[in-house]
Order: C-alpha cells, then sequence, then structure tokens
C-alpha cells in the first residue's frame, strides 16, 4: 500500500502526495460559516496519476467536469504550492 507523504490545499483545491511519487487530485466546495468556519463538501476525488501527469490542463480538465467556471489562478496555486513543498525536499 502507498504511502501518504502530505496534502497541500487552496480554499477549493486539494493535492496528496504519495511517497512514490504519484499525487492525487481532490476537489471541494468551500462553504464560508457566519459562525467563522467554512466547511468543504467533497465534489470530486480522483484516481492517483503520476507527478508528470499531473499538469495544469489536467487539473484544468478535472475541475471543469465539475465547475462551470473556476479561477485559474488557484489552480496555479495548487501547482505552485507543489512545486515549493518539492523543491524544498
Amino acid at each position: 500500500m502507498t504511502k501518504i507523504k502530505t496534502y497541500i490545499h487552496t480554499e477549493d483545491l486539494e493535492a496528496i502526495l504519495y511517497k512514490d511519487g504519484d499525487l492525487k487530485l481532490t476537489i471541494y466546495k468551500s462553504i464560508k460559516s457566519p459562525y467563522g468556519y467554512t466547511r468543504r463538501d467533497l465534489v470530486l476525488s480522483d484516481y492517483g496519476v503520476s507527478n508528470k501527469e499531473f499538469t495544469f490542463n489536467y487539473v484544468k480538465s478535472k475541475v471543469d467536469e465539475v465547475y462551470s467556471t473556476f479561477p485559474n489562478k488557484e489552480i496555479d496555486e495548487l501547482l505552485n504550492k507543489i512545486k515549493v513543498y518539492n523543491d524544498s525536499k
């Protein structure tokens, strides 16, 4: 069984990084509560893919399956956080 290395989040996206180098994308719908917390409802949890396959176009295509509009800026943020994490290791 593949072990999880870490989780990387943005507001509505999450990348699960596995020790074998694969990544899994999960997409959430964030709902801000008037009581000060944010509830995240799972919308899509895709199969893991290789690091090489986990590109902007891959993430965008999965996001487009569940959202009619979604900010590309958040996809860029997720990919940048993954890059920073990988560069620090």
